[in-house]
């Protein structure tokens, strides 16, 4: 490629998806000088990809009318060529095996597979049955084959099984505020980037406030970057992990990622006081570090309980703005919590007198009083929320 004797009319072409980890000396002008990135096809390709994988089937009058490539190409978003193409052969599948196993026919799974109807009395063999793809097969199909890049929605959903709720005037404008963040990030002209740190006590409910903003903001590529997904990794596998993260949301023209419990996320413990500083370095230039092109949005979410440490780091100035998630105090907000479950609203708000009484200078955090309510469903004879069992289950997480 770069040698003393020139090679006329020979043309290299190289393919990787790991750019990263290939030599600079061979990328270097003279050698692969001409860097294509081919990224996600977008909705219009989508739909001719999709074409191109049921041309077959049109063909032969294999696909039903009901299928929309329109919309499926509209839904598809964050698919690869490849994914697509293994959505087609999956809804064939789905398509070819319907009826195998029924009771109609519980002796012909080879037949019907392998496209052969056999009659057992006549034993007539090369009666092909015909099965078309249905639009169903297709919405099977996406269920199956799911998109390697993009959004877990799994993993944020899981965040919210308690359920989220808004529970007063303070939380509502709060959550409309971090809204309007998304809305922001969305249709700016020239900000590439915002950053936005959520703090407060343990088990206020920023991570579940955080997955609730990924899941309502539709972007195309959302992760989570969370302590549990690097337990047992040393430092440099956490880092590599964290980086090709970033790496990927770049690739995407509206990404949204939350680091989620950031002082776990640098190892910090209260005892010396230590951290992990190569890991906090790490984040100190990735939260900073813009998307390499102008077409490209970012937005950073992360949640923290000490935000007087990570002050101390440095790490609290990398994010533009930092919202603060209390606690519950007034006894209005404690019933409003209690009105989602089995709770009249007389009892609702005798438990948000009760616990107010109690611990109004101190707060309730949402995940305690979730847990008190619904230990006390478990423990009730009636299957109502009780406050006497709301009472006990409460005092024995806050004392």
């Amino acid at each position: 490629m770069d040698g003393v004797e020139s090679l006329n009319n020979i043309l290299v072409i190289g393919m990787t998806n790991r750019k990263d980890m290939i030599d600079p000396a061979i990328l270097r002008p003279g050698r692969m000088e001409i860097h294509l990135e081919i990224g996600l096809p977008d909705e219009h390709g989508r739909k001719q990809i999709l074409e191109i994988h049921t041309k077959s089937m049109r063909e032969h009058d294999l696909l039903e009318s009901d299928v929309d490539l329109a919309y499926l190409a509209e839904t598809t978003v964050n698919y690869t060529g490849a994914e697509l193409e293994a959505v087609c052969r999956s809804a064939t599948s789905f398509a070819l095996f319907k009826g195998v196993g029924t009771p109609d026919a519980p002796n012909e799974p080879s037949s019907v597979a392998s496209g052969i109807k056999v009659d057992n009395k006549k034993k007539k063999k090369n009666q092909f049955v015909e099965h078309k793809v249905t639009m169903a097969n297709f919405q099977q199909a996406l269920q199956e084959i799911r998109p390697a890049f993009g959004t877990d929605n799994s993993g944020l959903e899981s965040r919210l099984l308690g359920g989220f709720y808004n529970y007063s005037e303070t939380f509502d404008v709060l959550y409309q505020r971090c809204l309007g963040f998304l809305k922001e990030i969305e249709h700016a002209q020239k900000t590439q980037m915002l950053t936005l740190l959520l703090d407060g006590p343990s088990r206020s409910g920023k991570t579940a406030l955080a997955a609730k903003l990924a899941l309502e903001s539709q972007f195309p590529f959302v992760q989570m970057i969370s302590p549990e997904q690097f337990v047992g990794n040393s430092e440099f596998v956490k880092i590599q992990k964290i980086a090709k993260i970033f790496d990927d949301a770049y690739k995407s023209d509206l990404s949204l990622i939350i680091l989620d419990d950031l002082e776990r996320l640098i190892e910090f413990i209260h005892i010396g006081p230590r951290f992990s500083n190569t890991i906090l370095q790490a984040l100190l230039v990735l939260v900073k570090k813009r998307p390499p092109t102008a077409n490209r949005k970012l937005m950073i979410i992360g949640t923290t309980s000490m935000k007087g440490m990570l002050a101390e780091m440095d790490l609290v100035d990398c994010f533009n703005v930092c919202q603060s998630v209390p606690l519950i105090h007034a006894a209005n907000e404690v019933a409003s919590v209690a009105q989602n479950f089995k709770c009249d609203q007389e009892t609702a708000q005798a438990i948000g007198d009760d616990l107010e009484a109690k611990y109004s200078t101190q707060g309730i955090s949402m995940r305690n009083l979730l847990m008190a309510i619904e230990s006390s469903l478990q423990k009730s004879a009636s299957g109502q929320v009780e406050l006497e069992h709301v009472a006990d289950s409460l005092s024995a997480t806050m004392d």
